[in-house]
């Protein structure tokens, strides 16, 4: 099981690096080619599912099984860390997004399991 926890952590912080390269992607085409902040919540929720289903492909290309719970565990520690994230700020976490994380979570995770074995992976 620590594997399991392992890839996921992994995973979890690929996902947030992600996530924050397209809300820093996705800022600089609100700011340069829209103009208006009308779509701003949309193109957030956007970045964060991207991240939670980058981070769980990782996960799951690391793990190579269990993809669907890789995911779902790698996209729930993504979650975690941004609510932790949120406390110093006196916000409190939307348990809205758990839900969508988890799903594409899960779908990156399995896509991950199914993708091509990299060379540099030894096997487990």
């Amino acid at each position: 099981m620590i594997s399991d926890l392992r890839s996921a952590l992994w995973g979890a912080l690929f996902g947030g690096a992600v996530t924050v390269l397209s809300c820093g992607v996705f800022a600089a085409l609100v700011y340069f080619v829209l103009g208006s902040t009308q779509f701003l919540p949309f193109l957030s929720r956007a970045a964060l599912w991207t991240g939670a289903f980058c981070g769980a492909y990782l996960s799951g290309k690391l793990r190579r099984r269990r993809g669907l719970l890789g995911g779902a565990l790698s996209s729930a520690a993504l979650f975690l860390m941004i609510s932790l994230a949120q406390l110093p700020f006196g916000l409190l976490p939307e348990a809205k997004k758990l839900p969508l994380l988890l799903l594409f979570g899960a779908a990156g995770g399995v896509m991950g399991v199914n993708s091509k074995r990299p060379s540099w992976l030894r096997d487990q």
